[in-house]
């Protein structure tokens, strides 16, 4: 098997655990239809979280989606895979929609552009590099690996101190905890294909540099 082959077979099982996403505004002129062309594009290769929830974080906090660390807050509240933003820069048909995905951390992995939306051929180029995006995504990043390393990560914390702490006890040789449940966390899918309002970039909580 060729390594783009391999490269394949593994986006295509990682798709199959349906990763959680949310697709934040798309800020500029015809930025609400290039967002509604990626919501299509990937709802039938992802469950989608609300964005008026990832706008309530944004707020809670002070922070901006076009931030990592706004980005890593609304992954962390809404137990998302990949948090989806961009924007759209030109006019008529020299513009272009810049579509950006970032991990659970909220670095951004990867990035395309396609367009211009608004018309038949742009919205499938659109909806093209949407669905290239989330398989470079699942490639980097699989689905469910952050909530696996954080997992891992109080595993070993808990066992430390048990461990250290069984021989006084009176335990005879090595103490082994048990009972404690790997892998990733469980989703609960929220609205579905939820597209929401543009807003004002000048009010929106991801307005800035895209």
């Amino acid at each position: 098997m060729t390594v783009a082959c391999a490269a394949w077979v593994f986006a295509d099982a990682a798709l199959a655990q349906q990763p959680e996403i949310v697709v934040l505004d798309f800020v500029g002129r015809g930025g609400d239809k290039a967002r509604i062309q990626v919501i299509r594009a990937l709802k039938s290769r992802a469950s989608f979280e609300a964005k008026g929830s990832a706008e309530k974080v944004l707020s809670a906090r002070g922070l901006s989606g076009t931030s990592v660390s706004g980005r890593a807050a609304v992954a962390a509240e809404l137990g998302v895979d990949y948090v989806i933003w961009g924007g759209v820069r030109g006019k008529g048909s020299g513009a272009r929609a810049k579509i950006r995905i970032a991990g659970p951390k909220g670095k951004e992995i990867a990035a395309r552009e396609a367009g211009p939306p608004g018309t038949s051929k742009g919205n499938a180029r659109i909806q093209n590099a949407a669905v290239s995006l989330l398989g470079k995504a699942v490639e980097t990043v699989p689905p469910g690996s952050f909530n696996q390393e954080r997992s891992s990560g109080r595993k070993g914390a808990t066992a430390a101190p048990l461990a250290a702490a069984a021989p006084a006890a009176g335990f005879a040789g090595s103490y082994s905890p048990g009972g404690a449940a790997g892998g990733s966390v469980p989703y609960s899918p929220g609205a579905r294909g939820g597209t929401g309002g543009a807003g004002s970039a000048a009010l929106s909580p991801f307005a800035g540099a895209f």
